[in-house]
């Protein structure tokens, strides 16, 4: 609906950078393999992951001013109106950062020959070894203040911060030790054969 919220795309659509943006990822891992003889082999190999933090916009859910919608040419009152719900930004879009971290993980792998090609192996993996419990992401709430002045188009122009501003709500706020996982340290265990 250009004709009603075309002066406005500068609060709903800002430029800016994306929730999943992020400026710097390093990966350094070595690995080591020792053999034990007729008893098999070690593969030791710790990885340090190191990322910047994310970023984060300012957004809160308003109704369509009565300034924008006195715009309408025409659109179906279900299509637009006051009920009709958008995000507001306060600020570019990804204006904030979350900080950054680095954690080390490590893995183990423990292999036999057993006969001919026949190798059983186990392995042992340890995410985020040294427990880093850094608080990297936070509750980003808020909501536009009723007691603020309006803007040309009718939306409020400053934001109250939710009662958990700035705090953590979830173990995906501290470091993850791999995807779809929440914080803290995970282990993981694994075993075959390999013929």
């Amino acid at each position: 609906f250009p004709e009603i919220y075309g002066t406005a795309l500068d609060r709903l659509m800002p430029e800016g950078r994306l929730d999943n943006f992020q400026r710097h990822k390093l990966r350094v891992y070595g690995t080591y393999g020792q053999s034990l003889g007729r008893f098999g082999s070690v593969d030791l190999t710790p990885l340090w992951r190191v990322n910047s933090g994310g970023v984060y916009s300012l957004t809160a859910s308003v109704a369509t001013p009565a300034v924008l919608l006195a715009q309408n040419p025409g659109y179906a009152a279900s299509d637009v109106s006051a009920a009709t719900r958008q995000t507001l930004f306060f600020g570019e879009r990804g204006a904030y950062d979350f900080k950054g971290y680095g954690v080390m993980d490590f893995a183990a792998t423990y292999n036999l020959a057993v006969w001919r090609s026949l190798r059983p192996w186990f392995k042992v993996e340890v995410f985020n070894m040294l427990d880093n419990q850094k608080m990297i992401a936070w509750d980003k709430t808020v909501t536009a203040n009723a007691a603020s002045a309006l803007d040309a188009n009718g939306y409020r122009t400053d934001f109250t911060k939710g009662a958990r501003f700035e705090q953590a709500t979830s173990g995906a706020h501290f470091p993850t030790p791999y995807p779809n996982q929440t914080g803290g340290r995970a282990f993981r265990i694994a075993f075959g054969a390999r013929f």
